[in-house]
């Protein structure tokens, strides 16, 4: 089991090529990273796949928090009005946690 600062880390890590991803796929971004040929895109979505898949498999909360923290990046304290600091804390962590394991599975 990772640490939780390793957790955080990771998530950051995949949802910047995320992003850059969805980017270059959507054609809203002429930054490819030299993902020019058919095999750099089959990996593309392959990575997409793999994020679609970990992230259907969480539970309706988790989706929101991994939504709004990695993916969708809602901004600061979105949660403040539903959690409190130490249950969204606990969610956020088991949120990564659950995603992570099927990510990487």
């Amino acid at each position: 089991m990772r640490k939780k600062k390793e957790q955080f880390e990771k998530m950051m890590e995949i949802s910047a090529k995320y992003s850059l991803y969805i980017n270059y796929l959507s054609g809203k971004t002429s930054y490819v990273l030299a993902m020019e040929d058919q095999k750099e895109r089959e990996e593309t979505i392959k990575f997409i796949g793999r994020i679609y898949k970990a992230f259907m498999s969480l539970k309706e909360e988790e989706k929101e928090v991994i939504n709004n923290e990695f993916l969708l990046i809602k901004g600061c304290q979105w949660w403040i009005d539903k959690y409190s600091e130490a249950e969204y804390k606990l969610l956020l962590f088991s949120s990564m946690s659950h995603f992570l394991k099927e990510f990487e599975s």
